[in-house]
């Protein structure tokens, strides 16, 4: 299988990671449609709440507005998401999943694409 990640996906998910409000390591996340459509996408955010400074991760803000728009009712076909880490220093990093992203991901039905430490997208953890 051939990766389906455009120049328009991977732009996009790059633009979206660096509006990031987080200043340590900045995610980008992207819903498409397997014709290459755009659907939702979203970045982690640094959010107070109760006193307290935590952080949504971008999986989880993409499947948040993607259940408001009920993106997997309305779109044909197999949703896939693609997630991008970005560094100011580095550039391109590793974005796989954390494990509770990772399972709330599992439960969507959805094929993920992440970028690897140098850039290269990995499909569902395999290259």
């Amino acid at each position: 299988m051939s990766i389906p990640i455009t120049n328009q996906i991977f732009k996009k998910a790059l633009a979206t990671a660096k509006k990031s409000t987080v200043l340590r390591s900045k995610m980008g996340a992207v819903l498409f449609t397997n014709s290459g459509e755009i659907v939702v996408f979203a970045s982690n955010q640094t959010c107070l709440g109760h006193g307290k400074k935590f952080t949504i991760h971008a999986e989880e803000a993409v499947i948040a507005k993607a259940h408001k728009i009920k993106a997997n009712s309305r779109m044909k076909g197999r949703l896939s998401i693609f997630i991008l880490r970005w560094t100011k220093t580095k550039g391109i990093r590793m974005a796989k999943p954390c494990e509770r992203c990772a399972a709330l991901l599992k439960k969507t039905g959805w094929n993920v694409f992440f970028t690897d430490y140098n850039g290269k997208i990995i499909k569902d953890g395999k290259p």
